[in-house]
């Protein structure tokens, strides 16, 4: 309890961040009034300095009570402020024609698969002189050409284009992007023709912004021009200078397969490589008071410096962050508490940004920080040895093992995923990511004495295909990953509380703690076999919303029968983005696979009938696919009764032939069809009183059986 009191900071963001949380998840525009405000400061103020003398030491909590509560609010509040959909331009509607709009740029272009993509600020609507006051953001794809891979941070475009507003997820168990740009202030999206835009001016901005990309750009073209590329320019540029855009889905899958996608993301680990090259370089600094005082701001201003080469990216500006807190504290006091050091870099993120707690890259940092600043050491004391090597392996050890102790929880919740061999992976890439950056300085420095930067680079594309084919042998390791893991937010919360829980009991050797992680261990597996027994009883028919692809699955229990056109079916980065989500939270895992309209042969499972290539029996469910124009041979022939009547492949059709054939209940059109055949068939369907589904525009259609 003493040593609680010792972490005022950590005492003052719990609140803090549970007003947060509770304002992005309760989404109401509520504003805290000021007179609560005053009213809470003045109760404070006048406990503490006025009435403590007359209050039992019995109800001296109401002191903490009320701050708790001063800061829940404050975290609140802050948080309603920040929200964007709550200013003036939250009723923005979706342009239903093409608008010529004046915005500038916010970051510089990213290439993706098919165009570039530009985050800007709208600052109006010319044609219908609409002032937007507040600027809201707008993702904008470009069309790909030579003239939109060089927009840059500033510049101020003229461009005609749609605004839509961004569609939440569109299959269950689908990353919720919709949300994600929310957190970011992000609402509206278009599509811009090459020849529908044009740059009115450049060089706006922050400078500092400016600068720093300009500097990113310079040190990319050293790169190139030292003869640094393909995956050795994706992964250089990935490490050195968070850049990932040429990192392809193959190579992140790779490198996430074994448990280094933490190379290629620059943050708390390459700025604590730097800040580690640093104290070693400038160790002799600290020999006396003013050459201490000098170290320190070396460390903190090259922390920084080495923020701005990186473009400044969130991940990078967050680990500078805390770690200047760090070195700050240790400067001024020797023996001040990491954790208060962390909360206060953490209170100032979330002061600036409160949907910073939303990131998965600031979750995760500060979990791997806490874990190995609270295992790491009772763990490294757990053996010594005197031979410097087996030390320092023994050193990377326990901080791999720590820093995943602190982070799986959240890791698995997102990504579904564990790498088995994460120890034997950290003991190579570590190192091999401290010699990587060193060199890779070392080429940027040299750049101007073309053959020695030529040489140095010579080394680091020798170390970069040591990392990537050391990465591609582990990731082809028989049981690499254990892949398919489901953790709902309860589950995660449990795990973290049997980490504490054990690990105080560990170090403490309190037998309370151990009950209490007992007890805890108890609920996990109440859960786990709560969720199991659920999933067993799943009866789903799915039409998935995929773009120009058909997609159907039949989930009885843990099997899923699954059904798609051909193409769809080797498209595995859809497939994964789209699906593979929902089979994990199900449970599934036996997924039988069929290629739709490619399948000449009849199939009859346990509780789903296929045959004649069009028609399905799951449990008391009948369905039938249309994918081309019926035909008669006789107008008396019987109807076919169905549940459900699907159209597929944008068959040219009307639906009154439909109906002398097919008795259904419902009519669905599915996400392989074109929007101009949907909006006739729609028509059709209003004028006879046909109750219809359209998958397209209202996402993927999920009935429990």
């Amino acid at each position: 309890m003493n040593y609680w009191r010792k972490l005022p900071f950590v005492r003052i963001l719990i609140p803090f961040m549970l007003g947060i949380i509770a304002a992005i998840f309760f989404e109401k525009e509520i504003h805290i009034p000021f007179i609560m405000f005053a009213g809470l400061f003045v109760v404070i103020f006048s406990s503490v300095f006025f009435l403590e003398k007359f209050i039992s030491f019995n109800f001296r909590w109401i002191y903490g009570f009320v701050i708790n509560i001063l800061f829940f609010v404050i975290g609140f509040e802050l948080t309603i402020q920040n929200t964007e959909k709550f200013f003036e331009n939250k009723n923005l509607p979706a342009l239903s024609y093409e608008q010529n709009i004046k915005c500038e740029v916010l970051e510089p272009a990213s290439e993706t698969e098919r165009s570039y993509k530009v985050l800007a600020r709208m600052l109006y609507i010319t044609d219908d002189s609409i002032v937007l006051q507040k600027s809201p953001k707008c993702l904008f794809y470009f069309q790909k050409d030579s003239l939109s891979s060089k927009i840059a941070y500033g510049d101020r475009l003229i461009l005609k284009t749609y605004i839509n507003i961004i569609k939440p997820p569109q299959n269950p168990g689908e990353f919720d992007y919709k949300s994600y740009l929310y957190r970011k202030g992000v609402y509206y999206q278009g599509f811009v023709k090459a020849n529908n835009w044009e740059i009115c001016e450049k060089n706006q901005g922050n400078p500092l912004f400016k600068f720093s990309y300009k500097l990113r750009g310079l040190f990319l073209s050293i790169l190139r021009k030292n003869k640094i590329e393909g995956n050795e320019y994706a992964i250089a540029s990935a490490i050195l200078l968070g850049y990932d855009d040429k990192l392809d889905p193959e190579l992140r899958s790779e490198f996430t397969g074994a448990g280094a996608m933490h190379i290629l993301c620059v943050s708390g680990l390459h700025v604590g490589i730097v800040c580690l090259f640093l104290t070693i370089l400038l160790g002799f600094l600290r020999k006396n008071k003013f050459g201490r005082i000098l170290y320190f701001v070396i460390l903190i201003l090259s922390l920084w410096l080495y923020a701005l080469i990186t473009g400044l990216s969130p991940s990078v500006m967050r680990a500078a962050t805390m770690l200047s807190f760090v070195i700050a504290g240790k400067a001024i006091k020797r023996h001040s508490d990491i954790y208060n050091s962390l909360a206060v870099s953490a209170f100032v993120l979330l002061l600036i940004n409160p949907f910073i707690i939303t990131e998965v890259g600031f979750q995760l940092s500060y979990a791997a920080v806490l874990g190995i600043v609270a295992l790491q050491p009772p763990m490294y004391r757990l053996f010594v040895f005197s031979n410097w090597f087996a030390d320092k392996t023994w050193a990377i050890i326990t901080v791999s093992i720590a820093a995943q102790l602190g982070t799986f929880p959240i890791a698995i919740f997102y990504f579904h995923q564990f790498p088995d061999y994460f120890i034997i992976t950290n003991l190579i890439v570590i190192p091999l990511s401290f010699a990587i950056i060193s060199t890779g300085f070392l080429v940027l420095i040299t750049s101007p004495i073309n053959f020695i930067s030529y040489f140095v680079s010579k080394i680091l594309i020798s170390l970069l295909w040591f990392l990537n084919t050391s990465v591609r042998i582990i990731d082809s390791l028989p049981f690499s990953k254990l892949t398919d893991i489901s953790l709902n937010i309860p589950e995660v919360i449990m795990f973290y509380a049997l980490i504490i829980c054990f690990a105080i009991f560990l170090l403490k050797t309190k037998k309370k703690h151990l009950y209490f992680g007992l007890v805890v261990l108890i609920f996990l597996m109440f859960s786990f076999s709560l969720k199991s027994i659920q999933n067993y009883s799943n009866k789903k028919f799915i039409v998935y919303n995929v773009n120009k692809s058909s997609a159907f699955d039949f989930i009885s229990g843990k099997t899923s029968y699954f059904f798609a056109d051909s193409i769809l079916m080797n498209d595995s980065k859809t497939l994964s983005y789209r699906i593979k989500n929902n089979h994990c939270n199900l449970g599934i895992n036996n997924i039988k696979n069929h290629s739709l309209h490619l399948s000449i042969n009849d199939y009859c499972y346990d509780n789903l009938i296929f045959k004649n290539r069009n028609y399905f029996q799951f449990f008391d469910k009948t369905i039938v696919l249309i994918d081309k124009r019926p035909a008669f041979k006789n107008e008396d022939l019987k109807k076919l009764k169905l549940n459900y009547l699907i159209i597929t492949e944008n068959p040219y059709l009307k639906i009154d032939e439909l109906t002398k054939l097919y008795e259904f209940d419902l009519l669905i059109f599915d996400s392989s069809n074109s929007f101009y055949s949907i909006r006739k068939w729609k028509k059709e369907c209003i004028k006879n009183n046909i109750s219809y589904y359209s998958v397209p525009e209202s996402g993927a259609f999920v009935v429990d059986i």
